[in-house]
């Protein structure tokens, strides 16, 4: 009884030519038909789900993983498809390798599983057409079902006759020759890429801006409610009912702190014809600082800080300098070439004592560096310079020390904003060659 439940089918030549398989394809057919099997879950059901529930940092991340898969699994059965062209080639092909019994396992699991994808898929048509036609359709195309509300989500409360339409399609198609299903599938690929983009927007555009706050979107203060506001206006422009997306942004902003009439806003301080001060953006705090002691002193000056680089000037900022040595065996490149970056501020450590040095240079740095180097092999010709003091303080009797470089900034074509990184990183990492005067005067550049 065993061996009858394993029983095998034997695969003949007469079973294989027995088939309405269409066997010539080719590879555009093909490749329309593993596309079309794996693009519509992505298109209607997790993208638009993910960019509007889910829209974050992480969101292309799982819909590349998901792409991926789901194209393997689909490319999988058109192999199979290939060695056995049959209907329900997954059948076919357990029945042939495994037996009876696991076949009629696989065979009800992939029903089962198709008519779910299906009813998925079908549901998701229907949500777009509606969203298309701002549900003018919804009220024709759909019926209440007399029953009591059970509270399971499973449970639809109305019977949907778009998503019927498209299933009633969908088998249309299906029940065609091979050849047809590869044709429309082609044309559906191509519609596929057009929806990509239309969901896409849809998706951000109805996507919740807590997602973004979670991603440290407002990090550089009260800009991000200019975010909240233009969501809001967005949504006042193409939602129907935008009650929702209000109180989820009025919780948005009472969750951060943004209370009614507890704003204290603030300008950066500006003098009747003062001239324009522009500093990098640290952080709130310092700023709001760097405000109160120029409002006090009464400078005559305009703040302006200016932001720190997005992504767009992080991508698009100019690598000519970058990545690029022409010494055989350069004294400061090892993993990364620094030998031409400009507008740099590093750090300097004594290979012999590991005391370090901070400074800042708008030329390449190689050039500041080889004057660092004349200056610890000859002290007496730099007498005022940090490093001949550090070779006639510490090692007076010792041969020249190597220099271990790092850079902390680089890219920075202001003299103001590399004299205001050096402070910075002088007072964050106290250097033990830097003399204190060097921090005086850097204050006073900046003043």
């Amino acid at each position: 009884m065993f061996r009858s439940l394993l029983r095998q089918k034997k695969v003949t030549e007469q079973f294989l030519h027995h088939s309405e398989f269409s066997r010539s394809l080719g590879l555009p057919m093909t490749v329309a038909l593993v596309c079309a099997c794996s693009i519509p879950l992505l298109i209607f059901v997790l993208m638009p789900f993910s960019l509007i529930t889910l829209a974050g940092p992480s969101t292309l991340l799982a819909v590349l993983i998901t792409f991926l898969v789901v194209l393997l699994s689909s490319a999988h059965l058109a192999e199979l498809s290939c060695a056995l062209p049959k209907n329900c080639v997954l059948y076919q092909f357990t029945y042939v390798s495994l037996g009876e019994l696991p076949a009629f396992v696989v065979g009800w699991t992939a029903a089962l599983d198709a008519v779910c994808l299906s009813t998925i898929l079908c549901r998701a048509w229907s949500d777009h057409v509606n969203l298309l036609f701002r549900r003018f359709l919804h009220s024709y195309m759909s019926v209440k079902l007399l029953h009591r509300d059970s509270g399971l989500w499973i449970m639809s409360e109305e019977y949907d006759f778009t998503a019927l339409c498209a299933a009633l399609f969908s088998v249309l198609i299906l029940c065609c020759n091979l050849r047809v299903v590869g044709t429309v599938s082609l044309c559906l690929v191509v519609v596929a890429i057009l929806m990509t983009a239309s969901c896409t927007m849809v998706g951000f555009f109805h996507a919740d801006p807590q997602n973004w706050i979670d991603a440290q979107f407002f990090r550089f203060g009260f800009d991000g409610v200019n975010v909240a506001r233009n969501l809001r206006k967005t949504s006042e422009r193409i939602a129907a009912n935008d009650g929702e997306s209000d109180k989820a942004i009025r919780k948005i902003l009472s969750e951060n702190g943004y209370e009614n009439g507890s704003m204290n806003t603030w300008r950066p301080y500006s003098a009747p014809d003062g001239i324009a001060l522009v500093l990098p953006y640290v952080n709130e705090h310092i700023s709001k600082q760097v405000n109160i002691v120029v409002k006090r002193c009464g400078l005559p000056v305009r703040l302006v800080f200016r932001p720190p680089p997005n992504l767009r000037d992080i991508l698009t900022s100019s690598r000519i300098y970058e990545s690029r040595c022409d010494a055989e065996d350069c004294l400061y490149c090892s993993d990364h070439k620094i030998c031409h970056l400009r507008g740099t501020v590093y750090m300097i450590t004594c290979s012999n004592c590991g005391q370090r040095y901070i400074g800042e240079t708008g030329r390449p740095l190689r050039e500041r560096l080889n004057e660092h180097r004349r200056a610890l092999a000859s002290p007496q010709s730099y007498p005022t310079n940090s490093s001949s003091k550090h070779r006639t303080e510490v090692h007076t009797r010792e041969p020249p020390p190597l220099l271990e470089v790092k850079v902390l900034h680089r890219y920075l074509e202001h003299p103001v904003e590399r004299k205001i990184m050096e402070a910075r990183e002088i007072k964050r990492h106290r250097p033990e060659i830097n003399s204190r005067d060097e921090l005086a005067e850097a204050l006073t550049f900046i003043a």
